[in-house]
């Protein structure tokens, strides 16, 4: 509840409810003991089934007067479930169905300015299809960065957005409604820095003969979209690295939720003759992605 001296006003989870004019003096004129879940004239009564905490009253200032998003927005699940890279985890707003757009919220605090481009979400329920990105220095003040339509499945999905500016908190906030219960958020990264290609080689290793095929398995995570053998390329050598052939990889399925198995070999015969055995990774078309491991095979 707030008065700022000509209206009443009450919300509930930062909804507005509804509102009244008043330029009254107080309730019953100030005579009462004032108190907070029960009404008190000479005798408590009506006083609320249940318990209450977190109670702030604020004396000559109207907190609010139109929707707001509360704090903590800790929801039906805790915000960590988002940021554990978990699919048995999870976070949900506060808010339900029309209440969400405009107040839930799930965001980091990253410790110390930062200056993210892109970000990936993985819902997990009760889509919804709009968010703002924001940023703030202070976690309370917060200015809009972007309005991004997002994917209302369970997919993960990355998108990018403008910018050029550091903060140290960062934030989705929903510009959308489910179409029933709360907003639920799977996984969520912010990606600092920009997006550059890149050249990954791994240590050597040594063969006992000399290789004359090579098998190479990746185990990879899409972050933006990717072309496997377009903007992620594999190459095998023999000789220590100093001769390179690419080996078409093929997509083998997934060993986990959006993470993916590829795999492909290739003749090394027309290699100079060598036991030097290595792979290399390649990026390109500034795509993101992660790798979580590898695995490299040969035969004589």
């Amino acid at each position: 509840m707030t008065g700022d001296g000509s209206n009443l006003r009450a919300f509930v989870n930062g909804i507005l409810q509804g509102s009244a004019a008043y330029g009254g003096s107080g309730y019953n004129g100030g005579a009462i003991t004032p108190s907070v879940g029960s009404y008190n004239n000479g005798s408590w009564s009506s006083g609320i089934l249940g318990l209450m905490d977190n109670v702030r009253i604020s004396k000559g200032v109207a907190r609010y007067t139109a929707n707001f998003n509360p704090t903590p927005n800790v929801g039906t699940n805790p915000k960590e479930g988002a940021f554990d890279d978990s699919a048995s985890t999870w976070w949900g707003s506060v808010q339900t169905g029309a209440n969400v757009s405009g107040a839930s919220y799930i965001g980091y605090n990253f410790g110390s300015p930062v200056t993210p481009k892109a970000f990936t979400i993985k819902q997990h329920a009760n889509y919804i299809g709009s968010v703002k990105v924001q940023r703030s220095s202070d976690g309370s003040s917060w200015v809009d960065v972007q309005t991004i339509t997002i994917s209302e499945n369970n997919t993960k999905n990355a998108y990018s957005f403008s910018n050029s500016t550091s903060a140290q908190y960062w934030r989705l906030l929903a510009n959308d409604n489910p179409s029933s219960g709360s907003w639920q958020v799977e996984e969520i990264e912010f990606m600092v820095g920009a997006k550059n290609d890149m050249t990954l080689i791994s240590n050597g290793f040594t063969a006992e003969a000399t290789p004359s095929e090579i098998r190479i398995v990746l185990f990879e995570e899409d972050v933006d979209s990717i072309e496997i053998n377009t903007d992620l390329k594999a190459w095998v050598s023999r000789d220590g690295g100093t001769t390179w052939t690419q080996i078409t990889l093929v997509d083998e399925g997934d060993y986990e939720t959006s993470k993916r198995i590829l795999a492909g070999s290739i003749s090394v015969s027309s290699q100079p003759s060598g036991v030097a055995v290595k792979y290399k990774v390649t990026t390109h078309n500034n795509r993101n992605m992660k790798f979580h491991g590898a695995s490299l095979g040969w035969k004589a």
